[in-house]
């Protein structure tokens, strides 16, 4: 079997699939960051700031086009944009990112305006005079080459992330490092302390999520994959069941999920059960939903390597 290429394929195809996976993997968030807001436009052109803003206007600007994500979140209260800031520096010099315009307050220039239009989209609220700290990068991986624009308010506690790939660009296979991980010297709560109580529910996850993401990977491959009985072509069924709980704690501050998973991967011609196994994975966030979203997302990566090892071990063997 062509493993080299069915690892590869597997492996996009499952990290692709979880439609919970909310945040970028070029710049996951710090903990205690709240996804309010996100955006993707598959194809667009934009206005890239890389220069202060002089008279309500940018006075450098790249011309990209690409795919284009916005996110918005809003930080806790008691972190400084100056420890945001720093943590975000560290981070993408430690990921290979190079650093094209950085500014902080009164160096990013004057003006005080919503630069969330259809020229800048996602960039956030421009505010110089109320903490803001803007840092922009670009990366080449994959083939293509990406640009990320982090924009700091300490006025209205929140951070835009604008992500824009350029055509060739592939993220799904990529693995960022933790930003939970942070440096001492900056945010100095490096993990958050789980909850006294969390609501049971409200998190509206379909149960064969990350079945269906299994199936759809080994179907995109040429295997014959399904739930439930098997057809007359069938090679692989798949079973899988997920368990969505909160995770009682101390700290009313923080809500953690725990993603509980069991697959089976049973082969449809001989009735062998060659793959089974349990994977957990927690989320953590200000809400509970948004932890089980973070918490399946983490899931999905471990479920992707033990499919990819347990299924070309098997068919190698055949």
């Amino acid at each position: 079997m062509r493993s080299l290429l069915f690892l590869a394929a597997l492996a996009a195809s499952l990290l692709a699939a979880p439609a919970f996976a909310q945040d970028h993997p070029l710049v996951p968030p710090l903990p205690g960051m709240d996804l309010k807001d996100r955006n993707i436009v598959q194809y667009e052109e934009m206005k890239f700031p890389v220069g202060k803003m002089f008279e309500n206007k940018f006075v450098k600007e790249l011309d990209l086009e690409g795919k284009v994500t916005s996110l918005k979140y809003e930080y806790p209260k008691d972190l400084s944009t100056l420890q945001l800031f720093r943590n975000y520096q560290d981070y993408l010099q430690k990921e290979g990112f190079e650093t094209l315009y950085s500014c902080s307050k009164e160096e990013c220039g004057n003006g005080d305006r919503d630069t969330s239009d259809s020229n800048h989209i996602g960039i956030g609220h421009w505010s110089p005079r109320y903490d803001t700290r803007y840092l922009a990068a670009k990366i080449s991986r994959g083939g293509g080459e990406a640009h990320v624009a982090i924009n700091i308010s300490g006025y209205y506690h929140n951070i835009w992330v604008t992500v824009v790939e350029s055509k060739g660009m592939d993220t799904s296979s990529i693995k960022a490092g933790a930003m939970d991980a942070a440096p001492s010297r900056t945010v100095t709560q490096s993990e958050p302390a789980p909850i006294a109580s969390a609501p049971r529910g409200g998190a509206k996850i379909p149960a064969n999520q990350i079945e269906t993401g299994v199936i759809q990977g080994l179907n995109n491959f040429g295997l014959h994959a399904r739930a439930g009985t098997a057809g007359p072509n069938t090679d692989i069924l798949i079973d899988g069941k997920l368990d969505v709980s909160p995770v009682e704690g101390t700290d009313p501050r923080w809500k953690f999920a725990r993603a509980y998973l069991t697959v089976s991967c049973k082969d449809a011609k001989t009735g062998k059960v060659f793959l089974q196994f349990d994977v957990a994975e927690k989320g953590a966030a200000g809400d509970y939903n948004t932890a089980v979203r973070r918490g399946l997302a983490n899931l999905s990566k471990k479920v992707a390597q033990q499919v990819k090892d347990g299924i070309t071990e098997y068919f190698e063997n055949q």
